[in-house]
């Protein structure tokens, strides 16, 4: 199939921090179409919602440079972008050949990568969009992310007000996200409500919520009889209350919501052909492994190395140099949701993985902070999950505990 019959247009994207410029040509027209896109999710989905249907569907080639990494991550959750990433150098190169003058302009600059994607595109690299599953997996765990962060905000809200009238229900619930806490606070808003209830009562609250430690239990008991009130005036407490169950109300769908999302995760994971590969790494737990899967992805040809990825995801640093000055900075343009599922991996993995663990100490003993050696300790995972994903194997701890002691790895050795 020759680029004419395979694509219904050619498009190209020049990034910028707050929007990109573009352009759009299609088979059957000369004209090139000029465009903006700004940048939020909702104005890349509602655009991408047009151009599927103005297109039904039909396959777009899509020329972005490849070291912004947020839009092509963006991109790739599509059905019907094909990716074709171009190397800045060779864009620069270009525009030396084509413009003597070196001048740049982010509407030609988009007009020049379409030209760039029109003439050589049988010689590009190309990202082919995710696999149905793998667009499944993502809408799942992205939905999820959301309502957990949601349950957070208002978790932070109900902590805030307990504080300013009723602080001693922070320590009568525990942690604030669970069914008990929500009891709790739904059924005595307010301490005068809760000093009216019989010891006997509290304590048969607390058993029949699997919460059985005859110590805590009358502990709590106790701090309820000996607490006093920071507000007497009943109208403002009243309000104080009434405020609170409506925020409880809240936090209680939500968390109803997150619990429907792992059980729908789980279920569309169980049928990923690599579920096995992600389930093997360590302490990475039925909340991650569908989304690291989300991450790699299924298609074997859509990375060249684990370099790529470490950048593509931003946990490789950027190295800024010029003369006699270097300086390594943090790669802030990135996917954040994607960065923060290996970042959060490779912290979790150091309690159950000898040598990250081993690695992560090394890198802190070198001086590095918590955050830049948890990165550091991610980037070494992308190279091993990466070598696990090309080879369809999973992860084994001995092999490579085993690969590290024939090589004499000095950290491992002082672990």
């Amino acid at each position: 199939m020759s680029k004419d019959e395979e694509f219904v247009a050619l498009m190209s994207l020049d990034w910028a921090d707050k929007g990109h410029r573009g352009c759009i040509q299609t088979r059957d027209l000369v004209e090139v179409e000029d465009f903006q896109l700004e940048q939020k999710a909702s104005a890349i989905q509602e655009w991408a919602g047009q151009l599927r249907s103005r297109f039904r569907g039909g396959k777009i080639a899509v020329a972005v440079e490849q070291k912004r990494g947020p839009l092509i991550y963006a991109l790739m959750k599509y059905e019907m972008f094909v990716i074709f990433p171009l190397n800045t150098t060779a864009v620069k190169n270009y525009r030396k050949a084509l413009r003597a003058s070196g001048a740049k302009d982010d509407p030609s600059d988009a007009r020049l990568q379409l030209l760039f994607l029109r003439n050589h595109l049988d010689q590009l690299r190309r990202i082919e969009p995710d696999s149905t599953m793998t667009r499944k997996l993502r809408m799942l765990v992205e939905g999820r992310r959301k309502m957990v962060d949601a349950s957070t905000a208002l978790s932070n809200q109900i902590t805030a007000l307990l504080k300013e009238y009723y602080p001693t229900a922070l320590e009568l619930i525990g942690q604030l996200k669970t069914p008990l806490a929500c009891d709790l606070l739904s059924k005595w808003p307010c301490l005068q409500a809760i000093k009216s209830v019989k010891a006997e009562d509290l304590k048969d609250f607390y058993y029949k919520r699997n919460c059985r430690n005859k110590q805590a239990v009358d502990l709590r008991v106790k701090l309820v009889s000996e607490a006093l009130p920071l507000i007497d005036e009943k109208g403002i407490v009243a309000t104080y209350s009434f405020v609170l169950r409506s925020l409880v109300t809240q936090l209680q769908v939500l968390l109803k919501q997150v619990k429907k999302y792992d059980c729908r995760i789980q279920k569309t994971f169980n049928h990923h052909r690599d579920a096995s590969l992600y389930r093997s790494l360590p302490a990475a737990g039925p909340a991650l492994e569908p989304r690291l899967a989300v991450v790699f992805g299924e298609d074997r040809n859509k990375f060249d190395n684990a370099a790529a990825i470490a950048n593509l995801m931003g946990v490789s640093p950027v190295t800024i140099s010029s003369g006699k000055y270097r300086f390594v900075a943090f790669r802030m343009s990135a996917p954040k949701f994607a960065r923060q599922s290996l970042v959060e991996f490779a912290e979790l993995s150091i309690r159950q993985s000898t040598w990250a663990l081993a690695y992560y100490q090394k890198c802190r003993n070198e001086g590095k902070s918590h955050n830049a050696a948890v990165r550091a300790l991610a980037y070494k995972w992308i190279r091993i999950i990466y070598r696990c994903w090309k080879n369809r194997l999973p992860y084994d701890e001995s092999i490579y505990l085993a690969a590290l002691k024939r090589k004499n790895v000095p950290w491992l050795q002082a672990s």
